[in-house]
């Protein structure tokens, strides 16, 4: 059971987080995930912050997009390992890296 701010996400293929939910822990176990952010200018987007952990050990890759193209900082960013993160956050104009591990 999650508590209500976070989000818990296993399976292949394309994710759209929940950006009412800022802590996101995603499971690339049975195959590679996107996880694709919303375009930063969308109103669900404007002002939020949100992380996304690899919950998994497998040698499968989480990586985080973005809609509009690329991902936080204009790159798709690879977790490829357990515990590997990343903090986003959207003004509007782009989303930009708060935090990374490693």
């Amino acid at each position: 059971l999650m508590p209500a701010n976070a989000g818990y996400h296993e399976g292949a293929g394309t994710f759209t987080p929940d950006l009412t939910r800022p802590f996101h822990l995603v499971s690339a176990y049975s195959g590679p995930v996107e996880v694709r952010l919303p375009a930063p200018g969308a109103a669900e987007a404007i002002g939020r912050a949100v992380t996304i952990k690899k919950s998994d050990q497998s040698a499968n890759a989480v990586t985080v997009t973005c809609a509009s193209g690329g991902g936080p900082d204009n790159e798709a960013i690879p977790l490829t390992a357990f515990g590997h993160a990343v903090t986003a956050f959207a003004n509007g104009n782009g989303w930009y890296i708060v935090s990374r591990h490693p």
